[in-house]
């Protein structure tokens, strides 16, 4: 069944006129994929770190077990929302939960050794 040109119209004005709960409701739904794919990752009940134990839903964040995020980014079409591409293939394995401070910890000794290799020490 073919949209009309008036059915357009009305679409485009809507969406206009209701911007802001649009945006809420993404929000909300980000909030909750980002919740849910903490809480499948996490051995904890509430979220917490898998390195330092914090439990601050606020600095939890899924990294990438095998430090492969950035060869996943350049395969995958999930435009950032990596709580939402988890969700969509069913939580796969090779994610965990660290706090943003551990994760960081973790690319910067990965870096480290990385600059060792190549040094030879």
């Amino acid at each position: 069944m073919a949209t009309t040109e008036s059915e357009r119209r009305a679409s485009r004005k809507y969406y206009r006129n209701h911007k802001q709960e649009r945006f809420a409701l993404g929000r909300k739904a980000h909030a909750r994929y980002r919740l849910t794919a903490l809480a499948r990752y996490s051995k904890t009940s509430p979220p917490s770190c898998a390195r330092c134990g914090i439990d601050d839903i606020d600095v939890l964040t899924i990294d990438h077990i095998n430090n492969n995020g950035a060869e996943e980014r350049k395969n995958e079409k999930y435009g950032g929302h990596l709580a939402l591409l988890l969700k969509q293939c069913d939580y796969p394995e090779g994610y965990q939960v660290l706090c943003r401070n551990c994760n960081y910890k973790k690319e910067i000794m990965r870096r480290r050794k990385i600059r060792e290799e190549q040094d030879g020490t």
